[in-house]
Order: C-alpha cells, then structure tokens, then sequence
C-alpha cells in the first residue's frame, strides 16, 4: 500500500511540476504574441527611436517588417499597412531612378498630385538625406522643388521641355511658351511676357495656384492684366479655347482701338502671327487700312508716327515698347 501510495505520489508531483511550467511558458507566450507594437516614436520623424533610423542600422533590411506586415506590406497578420504612409512600398521599386522605368519615381508622383511630402519623410525637408541618409540632391542639385525640373531645362523655368517631355511648339504644354517667355529678343517682338499673364501667380511649389487635381498635367489659363488691358472704346474679354488651343479677345493679340478684333491666334503655331494678325490686314500685313490711320499706310510708314517703336523697314527697335499696354506716340 505504502509503495502505491509514493508512487501516486511522485505522478502527481510530476503532473504538478509540469503544469507549472506550462503556465510559466504560457505566460511568456502571451508577452511574444502581443509585440504590439513598435516603441513610442515609432513613426514620429522627429523621434530618436523613428523606424527608418531602426532600418538605416540593418542598411534597409525590411524581411523582419515583413513578418508581421506582409510581403507586399499592405498589412500581413498585423492587419496594419506601410503603404498608408509609403503608398510606393517602404522601399523604392527596381527602376525608381531609371527615366526609361514603368517604375520611375517621375511617372509615380505625376499620378499622386506631385505630392512631394511623402519624400521628405526619408529624405529630410531639404531632401538633403534625412533618416534615409539618401540624398535627392545627388541628381537633382536644386532640389525636386526647382522649377526648371519640370518645366524647360537648365537654363530657363518654361517649356521647352515640357511635363511630358516634349519640345515640338506644336505639341501641347509646348506651343507659344518660347517666343513670350525666351531672352532672346531676337525671336521676340515685345517684351518678355511674366508667366502670371497667362497663368495664376505661383510663389512656391506648395502654393495652392500651383498644382490642382481638376489640371494635373494641363496647365489652367488665367488671363492677367496685360490681356485685360482696355484702349478707347475696345474692353477686351480675353478667352482661351482648351480644344482648339486658340486665342481670342485678348488686347495683346489685335483687341484694341484700330486693332484686328477677330484675330483668334493658335498657341500651337507660334510662327503664324504678323504685324498684320493684330493690326489690320491679316494677308497684307497692312497695319490698319481704317480707322484713324491714314487709309494707304504701311508697315514701312508706321514709324513716322510711332518712330521710338518701329524704324522705316519696319522692325520693332523697341520691345519694350511694343504690346505695353501704352500707345507710345512719337518719331523721336
């Protein structure tokens, strides 16, 4: 009796033994499967524990991230996705940097607003590095917030080229740009023409004039006061026809006393204009057979009136001059 007695004895004690660690092994189970969560910090940039520091450490190592938030990142058993914040994938697709990539980071922001914030997450405010320690400036020297990046090339901030690459005048987002906008005065015959006389005034990369989702890729046209300008008994209406790409009521393109009213320009043929297209005889080049001009003048003859502008062969001598808004009215 004594012998079965130990021996329940000792079973028992060995049950309770193992029930024990059990417990104790459950217990630290619970503490694994609740990892919960990342430090406090975790995605506050400005915090000393900021994951892209955790993974600057492991050289952008993100298998153990996949872990818990899935392959493709969008959440795994975790249930919580990094695309909420890095809508690319935490790392940049292969062909990120590439122009000729489906992948190229250009082609992605054209299709998310342009909306450079996500980018300073990583790589600073100044996209110098940040956290990522990856700077943006290594191809893009101004900064991703230059206008020239977008809009021309490294000499001037206006198309030629344009958002889609193009250079042709008869390409859209191309066109007249050049022969308002080029300090060659040569290829003009006025004065330079400001960006805010046919688009709304845009002071930073951010202003709310800049970029709207209603005209990603195509440029809103807001007349300013050089088009607006009023000439006795003409009040211009200026108009921009999206579809067409033309012109109309505009004071610098005929819509003025003695002025070619009907004159409808074509923003895709910047050659096309003469000084007959806004001042009378669009064929002749006539500067305006009527009105107050004397009925049989010429291009030849305009400078007997208007001699500070135009010269006896009639070439405009002062650009500035031309298109001004102001009738200047002398030989002197």
């Amino acid at each position: 009796m004594k012998k079965i007695f130990l021996i329940y004895t000792i079973i028992i004690t060995g049950f309770l033994v193992i029930l024990y660690g059990c417990s104790e092994v459950k217990d630290d189970l619970a503490v694994v499967q609740n990892p919960g969560t990342h430090v406090d910090g975790w995605n506050d940039p400005a915090s000393a524990n900021f994951h892209s520091f955790s993974l600057a450490a492991s050289e952008f190592d993100y298998s153990s991230c996949k872990t818990c938030h899935g392959g493709d990142f969008s959440g795994g058993t975790s249930n919580s996705s990094c695309l909420t914040c890095h809508p690319s994938g935490p790392s940049h697709q292969d062909g990120w940097t590439n122009p000729s990539s489906q992948h190229f980071h250009g082609i992605y922001l054209s299709t998310s607003d342009w909306n450079l914030d996500n980018c300073k997450v990583c790589h600073g405010n100044d996209y110098s590095g940040g956290t990522s320690g990856k700077s943006c400036l290594t191809c893009h020297s101004n900064g991703p917030e230059t206008c020239n990046l977008c809009h021309g090339n490294s000499s001037h901030v206006y198309p030629p080229l344009s958002l889609s690459g193009n250079s042709e005048p008869t390409q859209q987002g191309v066109g007249a740009h050049d022969v308002h906008l080029t300090s060659d005065s040569l290829q003009r015959f006025s004065a330079r023409v400001d960006c805010s006389e046919c688009h709304l005034p845009v002071t930073a990369f951010s202003d709310p004039n800049h970029i709207k989702k209603d005209m990603l890729n195509k440029a809103s046209i807001v007349f300013g006061d050089l088009a607006k300008t009023v000439t006795t008994g003409v009040t211009p209406d200026p108009q921009f026809n999206s579809t067409n790409q033309t012109c109309s009521g505009t004071y610098c393109h005929g819509t003025f006393k003695n002025g070619n009213q009907n004159n409808n320009p074509s923003f895709l043929a910047p050659n096309s204009q003469g000084c007959g297209s806004c001042h009378g005889d669009p064929v002749t080049g006539n500067p305006r057979p009527g009105g107050t001009h004397p009925q049989n003048y010429t291009q030849q003859q305009c400078w007997l009136c208007h001699g500070i502008v135009i010269n006896p062969a009639g070439q405009i001598i002062s650009k500035y001059r031309h298109i001004n808004g102001v009738v200047n009215f002398s030989n002197k």
